[in-house]
């Protein structure tokens, strides 16, 4: 458990024998990290470099207050400005540890443009996916009026054609049975005139 390997690493035995009693009374895990930070914010307040590491490893982790990398490397640069090499130590770290997150949120905000650039893309050619097939089918469309046209004008010059050569072929007929009749009239009469 991580508290538990926090507690040991507290320097003075009398500290952590408060700190285990304060832990006793306390039955959450936040309320020993509150106990932890109260007395390590003291004894940092009185200038021991141990106690000011400690407090800025709880700034720096958000352990029994709230995360905050600025006042944590303000504790170890304290630590580190009374000579204790592990302030320098924790400075250096927490650098990394900085830069490591910014390259991190640098990295999730490209890939955040990326994947909305991608998303933006994909809406562009689908939206032109769709106006093509709506032009597609629009042209069919009036490719299939066209197509329909064309039958109803030939079918009306085809019926047109039909008409007339009925009337042709009636005329004709016509002009037979005339021409039959006269025959027929011809014949009929003894000198074939009347």
């Amino acid at each position: 458990m991580r508290i538990s390997r926090y507690l040991q690493s507290i320097s003075c035995p009398f500290c952590l024998a408060v700190i285990l009693a304060l832990a006793a009374h306390t039955a959450s895990a936040e309320g020993v990290w509150e106990g932890v930070f109260n007395y390590q914010k003291k004894m940092a307040d009185y200038g021991h470099p141990e106690a000011q590491v400690k407090l800025g490893e709880m700034y720096e982790e958000g352990h029994g207050t709230e995360q905050n990398y600025d006042i944590a490397q303000q504790w170890y640069q304290k630590a580190m400005e009374q000579g204790y090499a592990l302030g320098e130590e924790k400075l250096l770290q927490l650098e990394q540890r900085r830069q490591r997150e910014a390259e991190a949120r640098k990295r999730a905000e490209q890939q955040r443009i990326a994947s909305e650039k991608a998303a933006q893309e994909r809406r562009e050619r689908e939206k032109a996916e769709a106006e093509e097939r709506a032009e597609q089918e629009r042209l069919r469309e009036e490719q299939l009026a066209r197509e329909a046209e064309q039958r109803r004008m030939a079918e009306e010059r085809a019926a047109a054609a039909a008409a007339d050569k009925a009337k042709e072929e009636e005329r004709e007929r016509l002009a037979r049975q005339r021409a039959k009749e006269a025959i027929e009239k011809m014949l009929a009469t003894p000198d074939g005139l009347e």
